[in-house]
């Protein structure tokens, strides 16, 4: 139950209790983009 950083194509097994792909895929997005805004429903 430990952490590490880890590249865009390198995410590792995720606890899907916890959160998904898609999410981590979404903080890369905003990581990568200056403009991002806000997503939320």
């Amino acid at each position: 139950t430990g952490f590490e950083y880890f590249a865009e194509d390198e995410i590792p097994t995720l606890a899907l209790a916890k959160n998904n792909e898609e999410q981590v895929k979404m903080c890369f997005r905003a990581y990568n983009d200056p403009n991002w805004g806000v997503e939320f429903d």
